[in-house]
């Protein structure tokens, strides 16, 4: 439960950041770590919810990617985040919009914990997918 209310704050804070941005900003690059944004405060929702689950999936996906691109800065940097970190920091990492948290979103071994309707949702892609 504990968790949860830190995951729940933290994301809020980054929600607010994202909105804010919105309001201001409005250029393409923004709207696209917007989006990335939106999907990871989702993916920590379900991190929270279901650490062992969705640690398992990012875990296998990084496995996968270093063992073709051994020397990606980015991949062994998540290595150590998921090796070392407790599921409360990897939860508000993923909502945070600090630079670090949006670089690291841009090569994010999470695909595949979010159902694919509630992806294209947050991505606004939903009426997308019916046509």
């Amino acid at each position: 439960m504990e968790l949860e209310r830190v995951a729940g704050s933290a994301c809020l804070a980054g929600l607010a950041a994202l909105f804010f941005r919105k309001a201001m900003l409005g250029n393409r690059h923004q709207e696209i770590e917007d989006r990335s944004l939106r999907l990871h405060v989702a993916i920590a929702d379900a991190l929270a919810s279901n650490p062992e689950r969705v640690l398992e999936i990012a875990r296998g996906n990084l496995s996968r990617w270093l063992r073709s691109n051994p020397g990606s800065l980015a991949y062994r940097r998540w290595s150590e985040i998921l090796g070392e970190w407790n599921t409360g920091r990897i939860v508000a990492l993923l909502c945070s919009t600090s630079g670090e948290a949006v670089q690291l979103r841009q090569s994010s071994p999470f695909c595949g914990v979010l159902p694919e309707g509630r992806r294209l949702e947050l991505m606004g892609l939903h009426d997308a997918r019916r046509a």
